[in-house]
Protein backbone atom coordinates (compact mmCIF):
# COMPACT_ATOMS: atom_id res chain seq x y z
CA UNK A 1 0.00 0.00 0.00
CA UNK A 2 1.35 3.39 -0.99
CA UNK A 3 1.88 6.01 1.68
CA UNK A 4 0.01 9.18 0.84
CA UNK A 5 1.70 12.41 2.03
CA UNK A 6 -0.24 15.64 2.30
CA UNK A 7 1.05 18.40 0.04
CA UNK A 8 2.55 21.53 1.63
CA UNK A 9 5.22 22.50 4.13
CA UNK A 10 5.81 20.87 7.42
CA UNK A 11 6.09 23.12 10.44
CA UNK A 12 9.86 22.65 10.54
CA UNK A 13 10.19 23.56 6.86
CA UNK A 14 8.01 26.63 7.32
CA UNK A 15 10.00 27.79 10.32
CA UNK A 16 13.22 27.25 8.37
CA UNK A 17 11.97 29.39 5.49
CA UNK A 18 10.86 32.12 7.91
CA UNK A 19 14.25 32.04 9.62
CA UNK A 20 16.08 32.36 6.29
CA UNK A 21 13.87 35.27 5.23
CA UNK A 22 14.45 36.98 8.58
CA UNK A 23 18.22 36.60 8.24
CA UNK A 24 18.18 37.99 4.70
CA UNK A 25 15.96 40.89 5.77
CA UNK A 26 18.30 41.65 8.65
CA UNK A 27 21.34 41.61 6.40
CA UNK A 28 19.57 43.86 3.91
CA UNK A 29 18.62 46.32 6.65
CA UNK A 30 22.23 46.48 7.81
CA UNK A 31 24.03 46.45 4.47
CA UNK A 32 21.69 48.36 2.15
CA UNK A 33 21.83 51.77 3.93
CA UNK A 34 25.62 51.64 3.82
CA UNK A 35 25.59 50.79 0.13
CA UNK A 36 23.16 53.62 -0.62
CA UNK A 37 25.19 56.05 1.49
CA UNK A 38 28.40 55.19 -0.34
CA UNK A 39 26.60 55.69 -3.65
CA UNK A 40 25.35 59.10 -2.51
CA UNK A 41 28.83 60.13 -1.42
CA UNK A 42 30.23 59.01 -4.77
CA UNK A 43 27.61 61.06 -6.61
CA UNK A 44 28.16 64.09 -4.38
CA UNK A 45 31.93 63.97 -4.87
CA UNK A 46 31.42 63.73 -8.64
CA UNK A 47 29.19 66.82 -8.51
CA UNK A 48 31.73 68.68 -6.42
CA UNK A 49 34.50 67.76 -8.83
CA UNK A 50 32.48 69.10 -11.77
CA UNK A 51 31.71 72.33 -9.92
CA UNK A 52 35.35 72.68 -8.91
CA UNK A 53 36.46 72.27 -12.52
CA UNK A 54 34.17 75.07 -13.64
CA UNK A 55 35.37 77.35 -10.84
CA UNK A 56 39.00 76.72 -11.77
CA UNK A 57 38.11 77.66 -15.35
CA UNK A 58 36.65 80.91 -14.09
CA UNK A 59 39.80 81.57 -12.06
CA UNK A 60 42.00 81.01 -15.11
CA UNK A 61 40.08 83.64 -17.05
CA UNK A 62 39.36 86.19 -14.31
CA UNK A 63 42.24 85.80 -11.83
CA UNK A 64 39.76 85.27 -8.99
CA UNK A 65 37.08 82.80 -8.01
CA UNK A 66 33.52 84.13 -8.28
CA UNK A 67 32.49 85.92 -5.08
CA UNK A 68 29.60 84.22 -3.32
CA UNK A 69 29.30 87.38 -1.24
CA UNK A 70 31.19 90.65 -1.18
CA UNK A 71 32.43 92.74 -4.07
CA UNK A 72 31.73 91.46 -7.57
CA UNK A 73 33.19 94.19 -9.77
CA UNK A 74 36.81 94.34 -8.72
CA UNK A 75 37.64 97.02 -11.30
CA UNK A 76 35.27 99.45 -9.56
CA UNK A 77 36.82 99.19 -6.11
CA UNK A 78 38.38 102.18 -4.45
CA UNK A 79 40.90 101.99 -1.66
CA UNK A 80 39.58 100.13 1.38
CA UNK A 81 37.66 100.62 3.49
CA UNK A 82 34.87 100.71 0.95
CA UNK A 83 31.26 100.66 2.06
CA UNK A 84 28.01 99.47 0.62
CA UNK A 85 26.86 103.06 0.10
CA UNK A 86 30.02 103.91 -1.83
CA UNK A 87 29.54 101.01 -4.20
CA UNK A 88 25.82 100.22 -4.43
CA UNK A 89 26.32 98.12 -7.54
CA UNK A 90 29.31 96.09 -6.45
CA UNK A 91 28.00 94.40 -3.33
CA UNK A 92 25.39 91.72 -3.77
CA UNK A 93 24.51 88.92 -1.38
CA UNK A 94 23.17 86.90 -4.26
CA UNK A 95 23.56 83.58 -6.00
CA UNK A 96 26.63 84.56 -7.91
CA UNK A 97 27.93 81.16 -8.94
CA UNK A 98 24.60 80.27 -10.54
CA UNK A 99 25.37 82.77 -13.31
CA UNK A 100 28.93 81.54 -13.78
CA UNK A 101 29.22 80.89 -17.51
CA UNK A 102 31.79 78.19 -16.86
CA UNK A 103 29.52 76.25 -14.56
CA UNK A 104 27.66 73.47 -16.32
CA UNK A 105 26.53 71.99 -13.00
CA UNK A 106 24.28 74.82 -11.86
CA UNK A 107 21.55 72.38 -10.97
CA UNK A 108 23.82 70.09 -8.96
CA UNK A 109 22.01 69.32 -5.75
CA UNK A 110 23.16 67.91 -2.45
CA UNK A 111 21.41 64.56 -2.40
CA UNK A 112 21.80 64.30 1.37
CA UNK A 113 19.96 67.44 2.36
CA UNK A 114 16.41 68.11 3.45
CA UNK A 115 16.43 71.91 3.21
CA UNK A 116 18.64 74.97 3.36
CA UNK A 117 18.81 75.02 7.17
CA UNK A 118 22.28 73.59 7.71
CA UNK A 119 22.16 73.60 11.51
CA UNK A 120 18.48 72.67 11.97
CA UNK A 121 17.63 75.71 14.08
CA UNK A 122 14.59 76.72 12.03
CA UNK A 123 16.24 79.92 10.76
CA UNK A 124 18.21 80.69 7.63
CA UNK A 125 21.52 82.26 8.58
CA UNK A 126 23.77 84.29 6.30
CA UNK A 127 25.90 81.65 4.61
CA UNK A 128 23.02 79.19 4.56
CA UNK A 129 21.55 81.27 1.77
CA UNK A 130 24.56 81.37 -0.50
CA UNK A 131 23.44 78.42 -2.64
CA UNK A 132 24.77 77.17 -5.93
CA UNK A 133 22.13 76.35 -8.47
CA UNK A 134 18.67 77.26 -9.66
CA UNK A 135 16.58 76.61 -6.54
CA UNK A 136 17.15 79.92 -4.75
CA UNK A 137 14.39 82.17 -6.01
CA UNK A 138 15.04 85.06 -3.61
CA UNK A 139 16.65 87.49 -6.04
CA UNK A 140 18.53 90.20 -4.15
CA UNK A 141 19.18 93.10 -6.51
CA UNK A 142 22.65 94.70 -6.54
CA UNK A 143 21.26 97.95 -5.10
CA UNK A 144 19.16 96.28 -2.40
CA UNK A 145 20.09 95.77 1.21
CA UNK A 146 22.12 92.59 1.75
CA UNK A 147 20.26 89.64 3.18
CA UNK A 148 20.73 89.98 6.97
CA UNK A 149 19.87 86.42 7.94
CA UNK A 150 16.61 85.28 9.43
CA UNK A 151 13.68 83.07 8.64
CA UNK A 152 12.24 83.50 5.16
CA UNK A 153 10.77 80.04 4.86
CA UNK A 154 7.18 81.29 5.01
CA UNK A 155 7.64 84.25 2.72
CA UNK A 156 9.61 82.29 0.16
CA UNK A 157 8.26 78.73 -0.06
CA UNK A 158 10.64 77.97 -2.93
CA UNK A 159 13.43 77.83 -0.37
CA UNK A 160 11.82 74.87 1.41
CA UNK A 161 12.57 72.40 -1.35
CA UNK A 162 13.64 68.86 -0.56
CA UNK A 163 17.17 69.43 -1.86
CA UNK A 164 19.72 72.16 -1.10
CA UNK A 165 22.52 73.18 -3.45
CA UNK A 166 26.04 73.13 -2.10
CA UNK A 167 27.16 76.09 -0.05
CA UNK A 168 30.03 77.78 -1.89
CA UNK A 169 32.48 79.82 0.18
CA UNK A 170 35.27 81.74 -1.61
CA UNK A 171 37.99 83.41 0.45
CA UNK A 172 41.36 85.13 0.37
CA UNK A 173 43.93 82.83 1.98
CA UNK A 174 46.09 85.56 3.53
CA UNK A 175 43.06 87.05 5.27
CA UNK A 176 42.11 83.68 6.76
CA UNK A 177 45.65 83.14 8.02
CA UNK A 178 45.72 86.64 9.46
CA UNK A 179 42.38 86.22 11.21
CA UNK A 180 43.52 82.91 12.65
CA UNK A 181 46.64 84.53 14.11
CA UNK A 182 44.56 87.34 15.59
CA UNK A 183 42.10 84.82 16.96
CA UNK A 184 44.62 83.12 19.19
CA UNK A 185 42.76 80.30 20.90
CA UNK A 186 39.70 80.39 18.65
CA UNK A 187 40.11 76.67 18.03
CA UNK A 188 36.53 76.13 16.89
CA UNK A 189 35.97 79.58 15.46
CA UNK A 190 34.18 80.76 18.60
CA UNK A 191 35.85 84.20 18.65
CA UNK A 192 35.38 85.00 14.97
CA UNK A 193 32.86 87.80 14.61
CA UNK A 194 32.65 91.12 12.76
CA UNK A 195 33.80 93.13 15.80
CA UNK A 196 36.96 91.05 15.80
CA UNK A 197 38.12 92.63 12.55
CA UNK A 198 39.91 95.69 13.87
CA UNK A 199 41.72 96.34 10.61
CA UNK A 200 39.12 97.24 8.01
CA UNK A 201 41.58 96.74 5.18
CA UNK A 202 40.57 93.09 5.42
CA UNK A 203 37.47 93.94 3.41
CA UNK A 204 37.07 93.95 0.49
CA UNK A 205 39.79 91.43 -0.40
CA UNK A 206 41.94 91.95 -3.50
CA UNK A 207 40.80 88.60 -4.86
CA UNK A 208 39.31 85.26 -3.90
CA UNK A 209 42.17 82.80 -4.38
CA UNK A 210 40.61 79.72 -2.77
CA UNK A 211 37.21 78.21 -2.05
CA UNK A 212 35.43 75.40 -0.26
CA UNK A 213 32.23 73.59 -1.15
CA UNK A 214 30.21 72.22 1.75
CA UNK A 215 27.21 69.95 1.96
CA UNK A 216 25.45 69.08 5.17
CA UNK A 217 26.48 65.44 4.87
CA UNK A 218 24.33 62.37 5.51
CA UNK A 219 23.36 63.57 9.00
CA UNK A 220 21.91 66.85 7.67
CA UNK A 221 23.96 69.25 9.77
CA UNK A 222 27.21 71.18 9.33
CA UNK A 223 27.59 71.28 13.13
CA UNK A 224 28.56 74.93 13.37
CA UNK A 225 30.87 75.26 10.38
CA UNK A 226 28.45 77.35 8.30
CA UNK A 227 26.61 79.01 11.20
CA UNK A 228 28.14 79.74 14.61
CA UNK A 229 25.99 78.51 17.48
CA UNK A 230 25.35 82.13 18.53
CA UNK A 231 25.33 83.86 15.15
CA UNK A 232 22.26 86.02 15.78
CA UNK A 233 23.63 87.13 19.15
CA UNK A 234 27.00 88.29 17.89
CA UNK A 235 25.45 90.02 14.90
CA UNK A 236 23.27 92.02 17.28
CA UNK A 237 26.07 92.74 19.74
CA UNK A 238 28.38 94.07 17.03
CA UNK A 239 25.76 96.26 15.40
CA UNK A 240 26.25 94.79 11.94
CA UNK A 241 23.04 96.07 10.39
CA UNK A 242 24.70 96.25 6.98
CA UNK A 243 26.51 92.96 7.10
CA UNK A 244 29.03 93.06 4.27
CA UNK A 245 31.82 92.51 6.75
CA UNK A 246 29.78 89.90 8.59
CA UNK A 247 29.45 87.86 5.40
CA UNK A 248 33.17 88.04 4.86
CA UNK A 249 34.08 87.08 8.42
CA UNK A 250 31.61 84.19 8.35
CA UNK A 251 33.12 83.05 5.08
CA UNK A 252 36.65 83.18 6.46
CA UNK A 253 35.54 81.34 9.58
CA UNK A 254 33.83 78.61 7.53
CA UNK A 255 36.89 78.31 5.29
CA UNK A 256 39.24 78.01 8.27
CA UNK A 257 37.13 75.32 9.91
CA UNK A 258 36.44 73.44 6.68
CA UNK A 259 40.14 73.24 5.85
CA UNK A 260 41.43 72.71 9.40
CA UNK A 261 44.05 69.96 9.66
CA UNK A 262 45.24 69.98 13.25
CA UNK A 263 47.28 66.81 12.82
CA UNK A 264 49.05 68.17 9.72
CA UNK A 265 48.38 64.80 8.10
CA UNK A 266 46.45 65.97 5.02
CA UNK A 267 43.22 64.76 6.62
CA UNK A 268 40.55 67.40 7.24
CA UNK A 269 39.34 67.42 10.83
CA UNK A 270 35.69 68.06 10.02
CA UNK A 271 35.05 66.20 6.77
CA UNK A 272 32.45 63.45 7.06
CA UNK A 273 34.55 60.92 5.17
CA UNK A 274 37.59 61.52 7.35
CA UNK A 275 35.58 61.27 10.56
CA UNK A 276 33.99 58.06 9.34
CA UNK A 277 37.08 56.29 8.01
CA UNK A 278 40.18 57.97 9.40
CA UNK A 279 39.33 58.22 13.09
CA UNK A 280 39.02 62.00 13.14
CA UNK A 281 35.85 61.78 15.21
CA UNK A 282 37.89 60.24 18.01
CA UNK A 283 40.82 62.62 17.59
CA UNK A 284 38.64 65.74 17.40
CA UNK A 285 35.28 64.86 18.98
CA UNK A 286 33.92 68.38 19.47
CA UNK A 287 32.43 70.04 16.43
CA UNK A 288 32.40 73.85 16.01
CA UNK A 289 28.91 74.01 17.51
CA UNK A 290 30.65 72.81 20.70
CA UNK A 291 28.87 69.48 20.71
CA UNK A 292 30.42 66.03 20.67
CA UNK A 293 28.62 64.45 17.74
CA UNK A 294 31.00 61.74 16.60
CA UNK A 295 30.97 61.37 12.84
CA UNK A 296 28.37 64.13 12.33
CA UNK A 297 30.04 66.50 9.87
CA UNK A 298 29.65 68.03 6.42
CA UNK A 299 31.07 66.72 3.17
CA UNK A 300 33.86 69.11 2.14
CA UNK A 301 35.66 69.88 -1.11
CA UNK A 302 38.45 72.44 -1.06
CA UNK A 303 40.12 74.14 -3.99
CA UNK A 304 43.59 72.80 -3.24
Amino acid sequence: MKTVRAAGFTLIELLTVIAIISILAGLTAVVLPGVLERAKITDAVADMRAISTSLHGYFTEEGTYPPGYGYQLFSQQSAAPATYNHHPYTFEAGIDVAIDAYNSSGDAYDRFSQNYDTNEDGTLQMLEFIPLGDTGFLNIAPNADPYPGGSLLTAFPSMTGSKRPYVYVPYYKKDVERMHRLGGGAWNGAAWNPAFVGDQTLFPPPQYDAFVLLSVGPLNNTRGIISPPNESAWLTSTGETMPQRAYYVLGMRAAYLATRDAGNDNILDFDYRARLREGQAKAHPDMPDLQNKGIAAPLIWKSE
